[in-house]
């Protein structure tokens, strides 16, 4: 994308005590580089103006050298910040073209949802702290790879990487170890004679009858696996529009009204569907644990039903310490 060759012009020499001539200095040097498609430098030397003489308009040319490098999270915080700073200055054709702009690159943005199983956890993103657990909202990223490390009072910090890609929508759910402490020493054993009385009769184990709630775990996991299947056959129809919508954003004129309306609809159907996906994760996570708790209840029920049909053998005996004057202390030992 062309910078915009039209704002400050440049004065025919710099006064270094004087901020705005300065600027001018900077900012024409900034239009030169743009022109031969240095954009790396023009961003240095549009900073540089804008450093100097803090004019809303910079912001503008800012914002354009961030596209042209694919930085399109700093390109909508400079662009955002021009309509602020400049609220009425900013002819409506300019704003209407800057405001299509933002909406385009914000559709473009990957969003990433952070979850933890412990809170307090420091989450780091490209070496960018962005909060500590639980965050409350996703965090919007440009497309491509990031590195996210997770940070814990007393443990090693967690790094992963996760690909982003444009418009897409994901989460990341980290589970923290937790980390293990040495079991306290056993008390000394004092060997004593034991006296071995006649073995106890072995007690059935207990019955417990577990089928029916298994039948109901299993029940409710199938009906919460049906239930995502509805929600994304209902939402499969609107995807397809979202992508239509998406396609028809690059037959419209950037900055036309069509495209603005247009840029606004995509956006508000993808955060509809962006609900829609959690809800179906919710009830995806819900049926495979249903199911899965409901088959163990059933195979922990078949197996004490074949207990109760067999003789569980079992030899015990009763530990008597002797002293002196007779015995001291008992203590019952059971092996299975």
């Amino acid at each position: 994308m062309l910078l915009s060759l039209s704002a400050i012009a440049a004065p025919s020499r710099a006064a270094d005590d004087d901020p705005k001539e300065a600027a001018r200095a900077h900012y024409a040097r900034g239009l030169d580089l743009a022109a031969q498609g240095l954009y790396e430098g023009a961003l240095e030397q549009f900073n540089a103006a804008y450093a100097k003489s803090p004019h809303f308009a910079v912001l503008y040319n800012i914002g354009q050298a961030q596209i042209a490098l694919g930085r399109p999270l700093e390109a909508i915080e400079a662009l955002t910040k021009y309509l602020r700073d400049g609220q009425e200055q900013v002819p409506l054709s300019r704003r209407q073209q800057v405001e299509a702009q933002v909406a385009l690159l914000e559709s473009k943005l990957a969003e990433l949802t952070i979850t933890t199983d412990r809170p307090g956890a420091l989450i780091t993103i490209d070496g960018r702290e962005v909060g500590r657990t639980p965050l409350y909202q996703p965090i919007r990223l440009a497309a491509g790879t990031h590195v996210v490390t997770v940070a814990v009072d007393g443990l090693a910090p967690i790094t992963q990487t996760v690909v982003a890609r444009e418009s897409e929508r994901q989460t990341l759910t980290l589970v923290i170890p937790v980390g293990l402490t040495a079991p306290p020493p056993a008390a000394p054993v004092v060997a004593v004679p034991p006296i071995v009385v006649a073995p106890a009769p072995a007690l059935p184990p207990p019955r417990r009858d577990l089928r029916k709630w298994a039948t109901v775990a299993g029940a409710a996991g199938v009906a919460a696996g049906g239930a995502a299947l509805g929600v994304y056959l209902w939402n499969r129809g609107r995807y397809d529009d979202w992508q239509a919508g998406n396609e028809s954003l690059h037959r419209l004129v950037p900055g036309s009204a069509a495209y603005y309306e247009q840029a606004m609809a995509n956006n508000a159907r993808a955060d509809s569907l962006t609900t829609a996906n959690h809800f179906i994760l919710g009830l995806t996570v819900a049926s495979g644990v249903l199911i899965a708790g409901g088959a163990g209840l059933y195979l922990l029920d078949r197996a004490h039903r074949r207990a109760e049909t067999s003789t569980v053998a079992a030899a015990s005996s009763f530990d008597v310490t002797v002293g002196e004057r007779g015995p001291s202390g008992i203590t019952w030992r059971m092996v299975w």
